[in-house]
Formats: C-alpha cells, sequence, structure tokens
C-alpha cells in the first residue's frame, strides 16, 4: 500500500485563499465599475447603464445597445417622412413618400469598441490579480 505525505502545502492553500478573497471582491464592484468607464470613455454615451445581477457565486453585468438610440422608434422621427415636393400651386394631390435610409452594414457593436472592452477587463484583472 502506498502512502503520500505533502509538505507546504498550507503556504499554497493561503494563497489560493488569497486569490478566492480577490475574486470575490473584484465581481460584484470593479467589473461593473469598469464596464461604465468603459461606456463613458470609449462609447461616449451620456448616460451609461449598467445592470448588475448576483446569485451565489455568479455575478453579471450587462448593458443594452441599440442601432439607433434608445428613444429611436420607427416612423415616429421627423426626418422618416417627408412632406411632397415641388410647385404649391400645381394641380392636383401632394404626394407624400417616406425617405429611403440607407442601410447599414456595420453591426451595433463595432469590433473596435469590443476590443477597448477586452483590453480594458484584461489591464483591470492583471492589476487586480498577482499570484501572492
Amino acid at each position: 500500500m502506498f502512502q503520500f505525505k505533502f509538505e507546504g502545502v498550507d503556504a499554497l492553500l493561503t494563497k489560493f485563499n488569497t486569490l478566492e478573497e480577490t475574486t470575490k471582491e473584484i465581481g460584484p464592484k470593479d467589473i461593473p465599475e469598469e464596464f461604465v468607464t468603459w461606456q463613458v470613455d470609449d462609447m461616449r454615451r451620456k448616460y451609461p447603464e449598467v445592470a448588475t445581477k448576483s446569485t451565489g457565486n455568479e455575478h453579471a453585468s450587462h448593458t443594452s445597445i441599440w442601432p439607433r438610440g434608445r428613444t429611436y422608434q420607427a416612423g415616429k422621427h421627423k426626418d422618416d417622412f417627408r412632406s411632397g415636393t415641388g410647385n404649391r400651386n400645381r394641380k392636383g394631390p401632394r404626394t407624400y413618400g417616406a425617405v429611403l435610409r440607407p442601410t447599414v452594414s456595420r453591426t451595433i457593436l463595432r469590433p473596435e469598441l469590443l476590443e477597448s472592452l477586452y483590453d480594458r477587463m484584461k489591464k483591470m484583472v492583471s492589476e487586480k490579480f498577482s499570484w501572492p
């Protein structure tokens, strides 16, 4: 029968406990703060919005990104419809037509913004985590 004896495990266990405490601090506090900073600096949002949800050991932060702004409603803005053009003295009914907007082929969250979010989170984690 084999018997194993490990020495110096207490020091390693202390290091893991320190890392666990650091992880618990980062989840609910630092990640949402960095998320808001990213929205203000990189996305240039006036009113950053972050929703957080914590259940047990899991912490989640998210935001909503709209293609034309959060208050945009199709057909409600004056740019969407225009009155008929031409001479007002002409005979016949005035024509009304919808303004055709060019479609935008870029994604809602541009790759540059996503890369800047990745960089910010990597920097924050590398500053907060260090092997004790």
